[in-house]
């Protein structure tokens, strides 16, 4: 029947205002309000997704740049150690020797092979401090050295001065410092300063670096570390400041510093380093990329964004982390936007769809009125056809209009009409036919399963035999073309019966519902897809409709909470249950919040899972309100976040574990510094000693510098130096420092003397402990550790070094490199008295008699001539007494050579006994002795000779078991100044008075008589 047939029987004129199409009219149509609510409903889910899924992706690449700008401070400050230890190792070279030469720094810092090891050095110099006096001698000097053009720049006079003496490696652009005074640069010259006064390495502030090979100018900063003077001491402000002689200096290009240490991550992250705390153009010392916007930037907003502080050498740097535009465009088309663009896309389909869907249902409300009235037609036909034979002219008069309505209806229906008795068709319609794609004349009285499908015939004859109690009925069928094709077809059949309750007719309507069928079929394809996005995204949804009670709850909700694949009783009150108790005030707190007003509330919690497993949720909460205000519709949203949360517990476990290690790597790396500089005191203070062990001229001055240097090296620890006895059986105690040792002590008693090599005992419990140092640490105290070295020269045992180490809490064995340090000591000391003992053993050869001990005449003179000269300076009396045996040649003629030897020698031995420490004993020659009394008047050297006389009288001389018989000797006394002023003049005066007493009968002592005149 068409529309306006339809309009008519509602009481509706067809072409009235109310069937016009406008805009309003399609705002204010109901398929509208169903679509857009429909397309609100996915836009809001599908923004709910996106921003949890951007979030959740944003959180991983800002936990990963975390942990990427941890490891790269700790690189960077593993990096600027490295280049404290290279400074330090170029200290040493200087510490170790008296001057270095321009080849041999080259050939130190090539061995160091900076630009593979040490990246970021752009050079390694040394620069002199020359007072400004010095300058001219200075500049001359350097030219001397292999720079002719060599000249201090800045020119001018200053009061000193720092220039470049050595660089390398030695480029063009290098090669230009030399000479270069870093005083006269303010940031250099701030460093440098304060390195002399602390004795430490310092960096400066920013120095821009001159561009190279066509190279952008690069930022840079110098690393400072003082050299003092050989064998001076640094201990105070005013002695580092006299005693300073240069500096080493590594300079230190970023650019190529920082690419070194973050070369993998160029690409994703902007690395700016920045002097102090504060993020500026003026302080800024490395940006990664200039093209990139600056942190200070009013427009600057990056993905992520990390800072970090690095204390190098007290100087605080800023170190400032940032995703760089192309990996914030890797971020941006991330999966976060697949998620919106499908969900957009789905929103859209699911609104065309139920715009289609609800577009047909009146469509189909006025063909269901159409069918009743067709119905009721066929009704109207049976109930008046007597009438229409009984009562022709009244009936034709009615009839006539209702059967024109009857035929006009059933011609012209867009939809398909049939009229079926006894199985078959008695009438159809032209849209019945062309569905079927017959004729009518073609299905007239043909049976209905002609156009009905195999399968549905049986279906549609039990629907007949239930329809016909009720009337009518309505159901789906699948219809077959005359082609073969099938259809879906919704089915509306009426029972027109008589009055006597016997079926008459069957008044079918047919609908063609493929296109119905393919959108129910697009839309259950939209709403798997909706939920497989849901899924992929392990989104809970949880939809509360409040007008109607409905609820809605997807399968990820049900398993997110333990609960398999679903929950007949789901509730906010089990949800509550399942939050846990420190998290569920917060939580609902954030419900009633939105259900006074709020539209939106997002939350984390934990939740214990139905399987008693624990986990974190998100969740997002969403409030729908009518116009008047009215909570209609409530939609949840929930994630599991449990392994973003495993995660971000794992990042902050790796950063405490990172810090952890950055910790242990600066303990270790200041222990090393400690260590470096203790071993770098111990190296001048070795030096130092070895300087002055070759300048001591006895063993006592020996003694005293081993004494005074072991007991700074040794501070707070004890240790001795025993030297061996020459009968080789003991050892006396020649130096001591800290607690008291043995003076004198048994080779035995000493595992390294008994075994020839360094004895170590850590633990008294498991080691072997020498008997002295047992016998000196009674019980209960325990002996404490120590180290015992034989010292050795010349493959002969000269001593033993014995060193022992205060106990400390913590405090583990001695260190390798303490031990070797220790060796090294005795070893320095053992060669330096051996060479004391060789030098002291030429000089006694030198200036003694190998027969009587006695001092030969060489030394006399030497000697005596000092020893007046001093006697005349302090106005004091000294005298020469010659001594002559008494018939020696006869002695020898009677007994012999080795007699005459014995008799000189036992002479000798009691001259030495007879003298005191300030006089000197010689032998003249032959049997011919003289004595220098010094500080003795000439009365009491009359009487010291005569005791010398009698008692080489009362000597009992025997030689092979013979008496050699009375020995007498004769002696002339000379004083000074009476009788005379020089040496040869006193030996003269002293021999005639020799001789006097050797003509007066022998044995006897006689003065010079007569004063020499003064030599001219």
């Amino acid at each position: 029947m068409p529309r306006a047939a339809v309009f008519s029987a509602m009481g509706m004129k067809p072409g009235s205002r109310s069937n016009s199409f406008d805009l309003r009219t399609m705002f204010a149509r109901r398929e509208f309000t169903w679509a857009a609510t429909a397309f609100g409903i996915g836009l809001a889910l599908t923004l709910c997704v996106w921003a949890w899924t951007q979030a959740d992706h944003r959180a991983d690449h800002r936990a990963a740049s975390a942990e990427r700008a941890h490891e790269f401070t700790d690189v960077m400050h593993s990096r600027l150690g490295d280049f404290e230890a290279l400074l330090h190792g170029a200290a040493a070279l200087f510490a170790a020797t008296s001057g270095v030469e321009r080849n041999e720094w080259r050939s130190y810092v090539q061995a160091l092979q900076i630009d593979k090891r040490y990246p970021g050095i752009a050079a390694l110099g040394y620069a002199e401090h020359v007072p400004g006096a010095s300058k001219s001698r200075h500049e001359g000097r350097a030219r001397k050295q292999g720079l002719p053009s060599y000249a201090i720049t800045p020119p001018g006079q200053r009061d000193a001065y720092a220039p470049v003496v050595f660089v390398e490696p030695f480029t063009p652009n290098n090669a230009r410092t030399a000479g270069f005074d870093l005083l006269t640069d303010p940031a250099r010259r701030q460093a440098l300063l304060k390195a002399r006064d602390s004795a430490d390495i310092v960096i400066s502030g920013k120095v821009l670096l001159v561009p190279e090979n066509g190279q952008r100018a690069q930022s840079g900063v110098q690393m400072v570390l003082p050299i003092y003077r050989r064998n001076f001491s640094a201990a105070t402000l005013e002695q580092r400041r006299a005693a300073l002689s240069g500096y080493v200096y590594a300079m230190v290009r970023f650019d190529d510093m920082v690419e070194a240490a973050a070369a993998k991550e160029s690409s994703a992250i902007q690395i700016g380093i920045y002097e102090g705390g504060e993020i500026s153009d003026a302080s800024r010392l490395y940006q990664s990329s200039p093209h990139d916007p600056s942190p200070h930037d009013p427009s600057y907003d990056p993905l992520v964004e990390t800072i970090s502080k690095l204390d190098v050498a007290g100087r605080i740097w800023t170190l400032h982390f940032s995703s760089t535009p192309q990996f914030e465009a890797g971020v941006a088309g991330s999966k976060s936007h697949l998620v919106l663009i499908s969900g957009l896309v789905i929103s859209a389909l699911l609104a065309a769809l139920v715009w289609l869907a609800v577009a047909k249902q009146p469509r189909f409300v006025e063909r269901f009125v159409e069918h009743r009235l067709f119905a009721a037609l066929f009704r109207f036909r049976h109930r008046n056809r007597r009438n229409f034979r009984n009562q022709r002219i009244d009936g034709s008069r009615h009839a006539q209009p209702q059967s024109a309505r009857w035929k006009a209806i059933f011609d012209r229906a867009d939809w398909g009409m049939a009229m079926i008795s006894d199985d078959r068709l008695q009438a159809v319609n032209a849209s019945y036919a062309e569905m079927h794609g017959y004729t009518i004349s073609e299905l007239l009285g043909q049976a209905k399963s002609l156009v009905v499908a195999p399968e549905a015939v049986v279906e549609l004859d039990a629907r007949d035999r239930v329809g016909q109690g009720k009337g009518s009925h309505t159901f789906q069928s699948v219809h077959v073309r005359k082609d073969g094709t099938r259809f879906p077809v919704l089915v509306d059949i009426a029972t027109v019966k008589g009055d006597d309750g016997e079926t008459l007719y069957q008044a079918a309507n047919v609908q063609d519902i493929s296109e119905r069928k393919l959108i129910e079929q697009r839309l259950v394809e939209s709403t798997q897809s909706l939920k497989l996005v849901m899924e992929s995204a392990r989104i809970g949804i949880w939809e509360l409709d409040f007008e109607s009670g409905d609820v809605l709850n997807s399968v990820v909700l049900y398993r997110i909470f333990g609960y398999g694949d679903g929950l007949p009783d789901w509730n906010y009150d089990l949800f509550l249950q399942h939050v846990q108790a420190d998290d569920r005030e917060a939580v609902n707190a954030g419900f009633e919040r939105a259900m006074k007003g709020a539209a939106t509330w997002d939350f984390e919690c934990r939740i214990a899972r139905a399987d008693r497993s624990e986990g974190w949720i998100w969740g997002r909460g969403s409030l729908k309100r009518n116009s008047a205000g009215e909570a209609v519709r409530l939609v949840i949203l929930i994630g599991d976040i449990s392994e973003r949360r495993q995660a971000e517990d794992e990042v902050r476990r790796l950063n405490a574990e990172l810090e952890q290690r950055v910790a242990e790597r600066t303990a270790q790396f200041e222990a090393a510094n400690r260590q470096i500089e203790r071993d770098y005191s111990n190296i001048l203070l070795l030096s130092d000693m070895s300087g002055l062990l070759q300048s001591c001229s006895t063993s006592t001055e020996a003694f005293d510098v081993i004494r005074r240097y072991c007991a700074k090296l040794f501070a707070g620890q004890a240790g001795a130096l025993y030297l061996m006895h020459d009968s080789r059986k003991y050892l006396s105690r020649e130096v001591s420092w800290g607690d008291d040792t043995f003076d004198l002590l048994s080779a035995d008693q000493c595992w390294a003397l008994r075994r020839g090599e360094v004895h170590q005992a850590q633990d008294a419990a498991t080691d072997q402990i020498c008997e002295h140092v047992r016998a000196l640490h009674a019980p209960p105290d325990a002996p404490p550790p120590y180290l015992c070295i034989p010292m050795t020269a010349h493959n002969e045992i000269l001593g033993l070094f014995h060193v022992e180490f205060a106990r400390a809490a913590g405090a583990g064995p001695l260190a390798p490199v303490d031990r070797q340090f220790i060796i090294t000591l005795s070893e320095q000391i053992s060669l330096a008295l051996a060479n004391l003992r060789l030098r002291e053993s030429l000089r006694e050869q030198s200036i003694r008699d190998p027969l009587t001990g006695l001092f030969n005449r060489r030394y006399m003179q030497e000697a005596f001539r000092q020893q007046i000269s001093r006697a005349e300076r302090k106005g004091i009396n000294l005298a020469i007494v010659m001594i002559d045996v008494d018939h020696f040649k006869r002695l020898n003629d009677q007994f012999g050579h080795d007699a005459g030897d014995v008799v000189l020698k036992q002479i000798g031995e009691l001259l030495q006994s007879q003298i005191r420490g300030a006089d000197i004993a010689c032998r003249f020659g032959g049997e011919e002795f003289v004595l220098l009394l010094y500080e003795s008047p000439l009365e009491a050297v009359r009487r010291r000779a005569e005791r010398i006389r009698c008692a080489v009288r009362s000597l009992q001389l025997v030689h092979e078991n013979r008496p050699l018989g009375t020995l007498t000797i004769s002696l002339g006394i000379a004083a000074f100044p009476e009788h005379g002023a020089s040496v040869e003049t006193l030996l003269v005066a002293a021999d005639r008075a020799l001789y006097a007493a050797k003509h007066g009968g022998r044995d006897r002592v006689a003065v010079s008589g007569a004063r020499e005149p003064p030599e001219r």
